[in-house]
């Protein structure tokens, strides 16, 4: 997470995301790890890791771009009457459900609650990073991601140099000490290997599940200095990344660590609660509370989301749901930090300020949206 001297830096990245979303199959990771059912594979490309991951797609989908006449300009029909803001919204999904034309199906995700997942991602709006709700925007915050997940939430920044092949292949042989003729072929699965499928195919894992970037290796090289990255930061710029590309019309599938998506479900919308796991206990991460959910495979559940969505109430909706724990998960004043989070290459704006309201305060006048300062 970056602020200071890198902020005009950082804006200056979030204006190019907005004038455009990159192609659905541009910078896909070059240097990666592949996990099958017998391990984990190193696959090396030509040109390795330059770029944050960037997630395939469904081939058959539409790109993801956001171009000229995608642009609002004007008040929608219906919807928008102030076209300043959310200036993407013509190339969202909800126009699309909105004029009832091609209706897209629930979004192919690695988790059982993809319609309960699919229909929140059409609230979300990649210029603000929150969700449009009936009762009030609101987000994914980092006091969230690190309840939940009991990451870090503060400390460095992930960020890594660029490699090239040789210093890619050299940072998979050094690190996880391998003979270079066996780079192409089955990694160990202890150690830093375990720790590099965690992050590739967890908490940053891309559309296929099985690939696993090698520029990860980086952060790795140490194991004692693993913990004092600001992993909650990272995986909520990831997330958010993935749920701006989710929320394009043309879009079939969403990445990311979904589990961190479903628990923030649960722990703000009673509605969509599954049961309670019995063995939890409130000095645990939130991912814990809750049993996996199984959906119906009737494709009118998801209309049934959406409905459920459209019903909410402000008492519908539980605004600080770790009020009663703050002892042993309390929030950290960088929760109020706003700016821009960053994951490698990955830069997304980050607006606490528009959801004062699920920290128990006062909704005040907004600040600019760091994207179109």
């Amino acid at each position: 997470m970056d602020a200071g001297p890198n902020q005009r830096r950082l804006v200056t990245a979030l204006n190019r995301r907005l004038r455009e979303l990159e192609n659905v199959g541009r910078g896909r990771e070059r240097g990666h790890a592949q996990v099958h059912d017998d391990g984990m594979h190193i696959a090396m490309d030509d040109d390795p890791i330059h770029d944050a991951p960037v997630m395939d797609d469904d081939p058959t989908s539409d790109d993801a771009d956001i171009v000229d006449e995608d642009i609002l300009t004007q008040p929608f029909p219906g919807e928008l009457t102030d076209p300043s803001i959310l200036k993407s919204f013509k190339s969202h999904v909800a126009t699309v459900i909105w004029n009832g034309a091609d209706e897209r199906e629930a979004l192919k995700c690695h988790s059982h609650s993809s319609k309960i997942l699919s229909s929140f991602v059409e609230r979300w709006q990649l210029e603000t990073n929150t969700f449009y709700l009936t009762v009030e925007e609101i987000t994914i915050t980092l006091d969230d991601v690190a309840t939940i997940l009991g990451l870090p939430i503060v400390d460095k920044s992930i960020s890594v140099l660029k490699l090239s092949e040789r210093q890619a292949i050299a940072l998979v042989v050094n690190t996880l000490e391998i003979d270079e003729q066996k780079v192409r072929h089955e990694m160990s699965s202890v150690g830093r290997a375990y720790l590099l499928f965690l992050l590739g195919c967890t908490l940053f894992n891309d559309k296929t599940g099985i690939r696993v970037p090698v520029v990860y290796l980086s952060l790795l090289s140490d194991l004692t200095t693993v913990s004092s990255y600001a992993w909650s930061a990272a995986a909520l710029a990831y997330l958010y990344r993935q749920m701006g590309y989710a929320s394009r019309s043309g879009m079939k599938q969403i990445a990311d660590y979904m589990t961190l998506l479903e628990g923030w479900i649960y722990e703000h919308f009673r509605g969509f609660r599954p049961h309670l796991n019995m063995n939890y206990t409130r000095d645990m991460p939130h991912v814990y509370c809750w049993t996996s959910r199984r959906e119906s495979s009737e494709e009118t559940q998801l209309q049934a989301f959406r409905q459920e969505l459209d019903r909410l109430g402000v008492h519908d909706v539980i605004w600080d749901p770790y009020q009663n724990c703050r002892d042993v998960h309390p929030c950290h004043l960088v929760t109020f930090y706003y700016g821009c989070l960053k994951c490698l290459e990955v830069v997304e704006p980050y607006h606490p300020d528009r959801v004062l309201r699920q920290f128990g305060r006062v909704q005040t006048i907004l600040n600019p949206l760091l994207g179109l300062m």
